[in-house]
């Protein structure tokens, strides 16, 4: 009886922690750039996880454009990022494939952590709005092409462009 009073406290607290994540308002930061422009953004979501490589990202934007933003593990080298130029295919649930071009990389803390940085032009932002994430293929340099499916939070590109679209609440 106990094991199973338990074990329902248990799923009640997960369905409640659940709904909780799900119904938080959107927590906007900003972040002033090195070039001296300011850059909104929302903490990244975990796309991909494995024992072997793991993906990470959001959107940012300076109100002006918006960027998808992904941090892979494991990361080449410092030296070796330097060629890590190329642009990003995506795959979204409408099935057809986008090109982004590359923006921005960027090493951070002590090289701990690998940003990547890629232009969403307008003219897709409509199809980033209605439709979710399928895949992106990342060109790793040396390594070659890494593809992510996204199994975790398909969907929240579109949530943080409905975050950054909202009439300003508290951006």
């Amino acid at each position: 009886m106990f094991c199973v009073r338990s074990l329902i406290i248990c799923m009640l607290n997960l369905a409640a922690s659940l709904q909780l994540h799900a119904q938080q308002p959107c927590e906007i930061k900003h972040r002033l750039g090195t070039d001296g422009t300011l850059y909104y953004y929302i903490e990244p979501e975990r796309f991909y996880w494995t024992s072997e490589k793991q993906l990470e990202g959001g959107l940012v934007t300076d109100k002006e454009h918006y960027f998808l933003v992904l941090q892979p593990y494991p990361f080449p080298f410092k030296k070796s990022s330097e060629k890590l130029t190329d642009s990003l295919e995506v795959n979204l649930s409408n099935n057809k494939n986008y090109r982004l071009e590359n923006y921005y990389v960027h090493f951070h803390k002590e090289d701990s952590l690998l940003r990547m940085m890629y232009l969403i032009p307008k003219q897709m932002l409509d199809d980033f709005r209605d439709y979710e994430i399928n895949a992106v293929k990342i060109n790793m340099g040396k390594e070659g092409i890494r593809e992510y499916d996204f199994k975790l939070h398909k969907d929240a590109l579109k949530e943080h462009l409905a975050c950054f679209e909202k009439p300003n609440e508290s951006n």
